[in-house]
């Protein structure tokens, strides 16, 4: 199994981490909006644009790696196919790719404490939104937005998980877990100053809460 993920295309690899990257620091600051705006002010009808776009892209960017098998070419099963060295057969890729599924599904559901059951369910509601509010417009369609803080742990557990299977490559790029923090705490001081600025600008506008 090891020789199949050494082969690994970096250029692949770089961008399936860059999108990972994406929902982790879009995920960071959506939760910051959601700290610090004011839920129905109407006076704060632009931060609410912000963080729908935020949340529209977070979903787009976790149903890039973690869509339908197979449907995108930042899928992770697809990145692990990708192959320099082609020594390997399409069916010997796919199998790798099936065993790798396998091996990440019952990981993130023991971390996670969640079922492959509810992982499953969890999967299906981000594509879900994803093909009837983000990528396309469904009008008779109504699906709530998925708890996108699991999206994100589940893209931080992915992260620690692929480091371990792909062993013995290794690759140069930080962990998500230590950036996650970092988006965070950025994230909230950014938005909060933002909105501070504002408010001095416009007295008329509520205060966040402190």
């Amino acid at each position: 199994m090891a020789s199949a993920c050494e082969a690994v295309d970096p250029e692949h690899l770089k961008a399936l981490l860059q999108v990972l990257d994406e929902v982790v620091s879009n995920e960071a600051c959506f939760r910051a909006f959601l700290t610090h705006r004011k839920e129905g002010s109407a006076q704060h009808a632009c931060w609410a644009h912000v963080q729908n776009a935020l949340a529209r892209d977070t979903v787009n960017a976790w149903c890039m790696a973690f869509g339908a098998w197979g449907s995108n070419e930042t899928h992770w099963t697809n990145v692990l196919q990708s192959q320099r060295n082609d020594s390997l057969s399409q069916r010997q890729k796919r199998r790798a790719a099936e065993l790798a599924r396998k091996s990440f599904r019952e990981h993130v559901s023991q971390r996670l404490g969640m079922s492959l059951e509810k992982y499953d369910a969890f999967a299906a509601s981000m594509r879900d939104f994803r093909n009837n509010h983000t990528a396309h417009r469904a009008v008779a369609q109504r699906h709530p937005l998925p708890d996108l803080s699991i999206a994100a742990r589940i893209v931080l557990e992915f992260d620690e998980w692929l480091r371990g299977w792909m062993l013995p490559q290794r690759f140069d790029y930080p962990l998500l877990r230590d950036s996650a923090a970092a988006y965070a705490r950025g994230a909230s001081t950014e938005v909060e100053t933002a909105m501070r600025a504002v408010r001095r600008a416009d007295p008329t506008r509520p205060a966040p809460p402190e």
